[in-house]
């Protein structure tokens, strides 16, 4: 996964240069999410570059804010189906699931 800060132009470049290059290094055939964070701040990039570098090197593109938390689960869920190949699991099951668990966990502490 290799995040850049929306607002800061050269945090793209220092991700798609020198982080890119020592990611490929150590592991060629990794596969790489391009996360475009602080998407809820005044941009100053633009995204386009974002889309063609992922689109030329076999990454994912995936524009977030922490902050807010947009796509923030999005981006690890691409993450993980490209490395395992796991089925894509709709928001709402996921969220079943994970409310589901969170009901049973409270139960075996012997809270409501």
């Amino acid at each position: 996964m290799l995040v850049f800060d929306l607002t800061k132009p050269e945090s793209f470049t220092n991700v798609t240069t020198k982080w890119y290059e020592l990611a490929k290094s150590k592991s060629p055939d990794a596969q790489l999410l391009l996360v475009g964070n602080k998407s809820d701040l005044e941009i100053a990039f633009d995204e386009k570059q974002a889309e063609l570098w992922a689109k030329d090197h076999r990454a994912t593109y995936v524009r977030t804010s922490v902050k807010l938390d947009v796509n923030v689960s999005e981006a690890y869920r691409a993450l993980s189906e490209a490395i395992y190949g796991a089925p894509k699991i709709e928001k709402a099951k996921s969220f079943a699931l994970h409310k589901s668990l969170l009901i049973e966990d409270k139960k075996k502490k012997g809270c409501c």
